[in-house]
């Protein structure tokens, strides 16, 4: 990595299967930019200087890692699912769902954040810290939803907007 460059696009080979580990070291690298192939594990390790992620190819994607959890903007819209439950995002300001199933997990949200979970069955989980006094907005696309909200949470607001049975 340059000292100089801001983003990073990674293109899958055609029919290749498997996971992708990322390690980020670079502090100017702040978008990561993943074109699947094939459904797979997208483990963003140690580097937490990724703050924007994109995830496009029409396939399932589990992200995890520390830098996961970093990550303050994704949009996996181009995802056919995901799953972030291991490494929940504990800074997420802005969230735009994949075209199926989304499974999250978020422990922190910047002041505002919007979580667009998009079609299918989705599940997102706030643990304790969540909104940590700030507010978010989740708003829920078709399909049967889940919002789980812990029972400790005491600060901070969260907004349900839209789904199937709302």
């Amino acid at each position: 990595n340059s000292g100089t460059e801001t983003s990073l696009t990674l293109v899958g080979a055609t029919g290749a299967g498997g996971n992708l580990t990322v390690d980020n070291q670079a502090a100017a690298l702040t978008e990561l930019v993943i074109q699947q192939e094939a459904s797979g594990t997208i483990a963003l390790d140690t580097g937490t200087n990724t703050k924007s992620l994109f995830v496009t190819g029409n396939e399932a994607a589990t992200l995890t890692g520390a830098g996961a959890a970093a990550l303050t903007s994704v949009d996996v819209s181009g995802a056919s699912s995901i799953v972030a439950t291991n490494d929940p995002f504990s800074a997420i300001d802005a969230y735009s769902g994949s075209g199926g199933i989304d499974d999250i997990d978020i422990a922190g949200v910047a002041a505002n954040a919007t979580i667009l979970t998009g079609a299918s069955n989705d599940d997102v989980t706030f643990t304790v810290a969540a909104t940590n006094g700030n507010s978010a907005t989740v708003s829920l696309g078709s399909g049967d939803d889940t919002v789980t909200l812990d029972n400790a949470m005491n600060s901070g607001a969260i907004t349900l907007d839209g789904g199937a049975g709302v």
